[in-house]
């Protein structure tokens, strides 16, 4: 698509396809973020030990950002600047990330461990592929950086409620001891979820989502 786009020199379509694949793309995700993110060392605790969860517990919750908001976040971003043939910086910009990730993991690995590793990791991959890949696209495409940002990340921001509801669960009724409080504390987050999911995409998606699951129902009702 990028590439028909590119030939076509339709550049408000590709800036579209920017914002609405990066952000359908971190908005799907999300759900698996906001679960890791809230009850992440109570799921490795009882999935397979008290001692892992804890831990491993830092090392997920620092490599969440980083996952969430690069790769998530922005990997169409990087598809569409391959499609466009504008991957040049975006190779250069890897190569770099590689040489600084290096470094600094030989500077935290000795004093902090693998935590500050998974950091070094993390804050590599989101200043890059999260922040400088989006700068990429944003550029090529004609679009302002921070509009840019915010209509893609928006998602981030709509899931805020849904985050502050699972922390107050997992503090108060649903700790998550063992299998059952985490489902349902799983099942709680989806359900709240979804509806945030739905305003992020555009009203003609809605729309069409909506004929799309009104056909399954009547199909299976008939």
């Amino acid at each position: 698509n990028a590439a028909e786009m590119m030939a076509q020199k339709a550049s408000h379509r590709l800036a579209e396809l920017g914002v609405i694949t990066n952000r359908y793309s971190l908005a799907l995700f999300l759900p698996v973020t906001i679960l890791l993110g809230v009850y992440g060392p109570q799921l490795l605790a009882v999935w397979i030990s008290p001692q892992f969860g804890a831990n491993c517990a830092p090392v997920l919750l620092a490599l969440l950002p980083g996952v969430t908001i690069a790769l998530a976040g922005q990997n169409n971003s990087i598809s569409i600047l391959y499609g466009m043939g504008r991957h040049q910086r975006y190779a250069r910009a890897l190569v770099a990330e590689a040489i600084l990730t290096l470094g600094g993991i030989a500077l935290v690995v000795k004093p902090f461990g693998i935590v500050g590793v998974a950091w070094v990791v993390s804050s590599m991959m989101l200043l890059n592929r999260g922040l400088f890949t989006a700068w990429l696209l944003s550029r090529e495409v004609g679009i302002n950086y921070f509009r840019f940002l915010g209509a893609v990340y928006q998602p981030l921001l709509m899931a805020a409620p849904v985050v502050a509801l699972l922390y107050a669960l997992r503090f108060t009724i649903l700790p998550g001891r063992n299998w059952p409080q985490l489902i349902l504390a799983g099942i709680i987050a989806v359900t709240c979820y979804v509806p945030v999911a739905v305003m992020t995409l555009r009203p003609d998606h809605r729309a069409l989502l909506a004929a799309k699951i009104r056909e399954r129902l009547f199909r299976s009702a008939s």
